[in-house]
């Protein structure tokens, strides 16, 4: 009879630990998901803000193809490439300020990422607080989530038209 109660007694706790360890496994990949959900959120943000960048004072983009810079670099090197940014914020190295006075997407300061309704829900209403920091020319991007589990990614973001500064 106590071999009985013995064995019914391991059998309990066996059961209660692989129940554990199952629920642990189920947690770890709900987080996972969570995670991956939002780095994708972030990343798209962060190409999206590439994207723009490599576009200011480009010659190929139609806000400034026919600006008098454009066309004098286009007539003499046929450059599809070129680009023209700001003399002055060329010299004193702060094309990071003046990208934000060219695009209000690059001002300093903070502000929520904003999440469609769907995908808030589906990642559990998270919030991420995006940080703009502008470093001479270089624009920094600080994206923090808090909740429901802790995100902090941090990108660098330079503008093509640099190497254009003589």
């Amino acid at each position: 009879m106590v071999e009985v109660a013995i064995a019914a007694l391991v059998l309990a706790i066996t059961a209660s630990v692989s129940l554990q360890l199952f629920n642990g496994y189920l947690a770890n990949a709900e987080n996972a998901r969570i995670r991956d959900g939002l780095s994708s959120l972030i990343i798209r943000d962060v190409e999206a803000m590439r994207y723009k960048a490599s576009r200011l004072w480009s010659c190929s983009a139609a806000n400034y193809q026919n600006t008098a810079d454009c066309l004098t670099a286009a007539n003499q090197g046929g450059l599809t490439n070129a680009y023209v940014p700001p003399a002055n914020s060329c010299q004193s190295q702060t094309l990071a300020s003046a990208a934000a006075a060219e695009d209000s997407s690059f001002a300093a300061g903070s502000s929520d990422l904003s999440i469609d309704a769907t995908t808030a829900q589906a990642l559990r209403q998270p919030v991420i607080r995006k940080t703009i920091q502008h470093s001479g020319n270089i624009i920094t991007i600080t994206y923090a989530v808090s909740a429901p589990i802790s995100i902090r990614h941090v990108a660098y973001v330079i503008t093509n038209a640099q190497p254009w500064c003589t």
